[in-house]
């Protein structure tokens, strides 16, 4: 797929191994993001994510709502959204296979308050 970043502070953290491991809480942290991201590089859609571990993709709700969460380790998750274009489904809701360019909006442990919150967006 190909990725892109919600703002250029993100995108640089996200290329600068110094940076992200000033902002992941250990060096299993870096790699295991740095190895998620390439990952993601090498997947054709977004319905080529596994949702079941190490991946588990899942869908956010509320303030998150079109955004889908991707595991690093531990509770820290990679945060995307689709990239526009893309199909809907019948049901109307968006269609994983043809998502084949997504933005990454947060990296994050979104349940800790401490890094950020699923009110608050801006935490990487």
């Amino acid at each position: 797929m190909l990725i892109g970043y919600r703002n250029a502070q993100l995108r640089k953290t996200c290329e600068d191994h110094g940076r992200a491991s000033k902002r992941l809480p250990d060096e299993r942290h870096v790699r295991d993001f740095f190895r998620r991201l390439d990952q993601l590089h090498a997947l054709p859609t977004l319905a080529d994510v596994p949702p079941e571990k190490p991946f588990r993709r899942h869908k956010l709700k509320g303030k998150r709502k079109n955004q889908w969460a991707i595991s690093i380790r531990g509770a820290w998750r990679i945060c995307v959204q689709p990239a526009d274009p893309y199909e809907l489904t019948e049901q109307g809701s968006i269609d994983l296979a043809t998502v084949t360019s997504i933005i990454i909006v947060d990296v994050d442990d979104y349940w800790d308050e401490s890094h950020g919150t699923s009110a608050d967006t801006t935490s990487f």
